[in-house]
């Protein structure tokens, strides 16, 4: 295959990535011995400086043209959250927390020691309260850092030291950071270090297979409990 680069969504020009196509295939979960099929067949509509979003809209289309529209849609639900706006995308998590037995409060100020914090939901289930920090990324290709999870930790602190001293009845018990992108391996080591829970794409910190992410956790609910919610938020 000649060489091929792509323009990414920050606008620089990276040299086209087989494998991470293929990888990306493959997690939408189509079987393996398809896998090459399509391949071959986004490769064939392929030309140099291909944007991301059509690269990626070329992967969606070929997946679903070999009659595979649930996982053409699997595929498309990363783009599809980082279309939706940063409050959308908080009630959402609030929404499918819900569905998990949660019991959740969105969008509270709840004074810390040093100060107040704004928490985008408040998160409580088996005597466990966790501040949830959601972040939304619209370049959803991009990771969330280690700077993001070292704040994460320096906001739990205050909000339990301010339990401790009395300027909250809201005694948090951890935090939890939730986004639409990948994590840094930083980031996940030191949330493992501190005991801090993570949830993104292709990884959760607290499943048995880590691997298995918000994407897994969303895809559970199903289409239409996916479109009930959607709906809901407006």
């Amino acid at each position: 295959m000649k060489e091929i680069f792509v323009i990414k969504y920050n606008g620089k020009r990276q040299l086209y990535n087989r494998q991470k196509v293929l990888s990306s295939i493959l997690h939408s979960g189509v079987q393996k011995n398809k896998v090459l099929e399509i391949l071959k067949k986004i490769e064939g509509k392929l030309y140099n400086n291909i944007p991301t979003k059509e690269l990626y809209q070329i992967v969606s289309k070929e997946i679903e043209n070999y009659g595979l529209k649930q996982h053409s849609r699997t595929y498309r639900l990363r783009e599809a959250l980082s279309r939706l706006d940063s409050s959308s995308f908080e009630k959402f998590v609030k929404a499918f927390l819900e569905k998990e037995s949660f019991k959740c409060i969105w969008n509270q100020k709840i004074q810390g020691y040093c100060i107040d914090h704004q928490v985008d939901v408040i998160a409580e289930k088996n005597n466990e309260t966790f501040f949830v920090e959601v972040k939304k990324h619209k370049n959803f290709h991009r990771d969330s850092g280690l700077g993001t999870v070292t704040e994460l930790w320096a906001r739990l602190e205050d909000l339990q030291k301010g339990f401790k001293n009395g300027k909250t009845d809201i005694n948090i018990t951890n935090a939890w950071l939730i986004t639409n992108t990948k994590f840094s391996d930083y980031a996940k080591k030191y949330s493992n270090c501190k005991g801090l829970k993570l949830l993104g794409w292709r990884y959760n910190s607290s499943a048995q297979n880590k691997a298995e992410g918000l994407e897994k956790m969303i895809e559970k609910l199903g289409v239409g409990m996916i479109a009930e919610i959607v709906k809901n938020l407006r």
